[in-house]
């Protein structure tokens, strides 16, 4: 409970030794507005659910052990204004297609994902 109590006030977790995936549950905090988990140690995927969080502005999943694609819902977080995702060693099975309605990006940092895709056409729009 005190994980997810963190969260409802916008706070993030990092450098910290958590271990497992992240719940999915975590969507269901649908007036999230920043979310921060920096080397943590979490694993697993990358919960769809998050897409869930239309507030979200800031989504930072960086230093962690993340494993497999990026989710295609991430496409439904159009009020992004900064994303960061890094190290994602199964990234190469991810499409950028997801970046192609965030029209609000004003920062968007995809290190050491793997990913081998075209970039969007639209990418100059932003």
């Amino acid at each position: 409970m005190l994980f997810i109590y963190a969260f409802t006030f916008g706070s993030g977790i990092g450098t910290n030794n958590f271990s497992g995936p992240l719940p999915p549950e975590l969507g269901n905090l649908t007036k999230l507005e920043k979310l921060y988990i920096d080397s943590s140690g979490v694993s697993g995927e990358i919960p769809s659910s998050f897409a869930n969080i239309q507030s979200l502005a800031i989504v930072r999943l960086q230093g962690n052990s993340f494993e497999g694609p990026m989710p295609s819902s991430f496409s439904d977080l159009t009020s992004l204004t900064e994303l960061r995702i890094s190290d994602l060693p199964n990234g190469s099975s991810s499409s950028l297609a997801f970046l192609r309605d965030m029209n609000s990006l004003s920062t968007l940092e995809l290190r050491n994902n793997n990913i081998s895709d075209t970039i969007p056409s639209n990418m100059g729009d932003f």
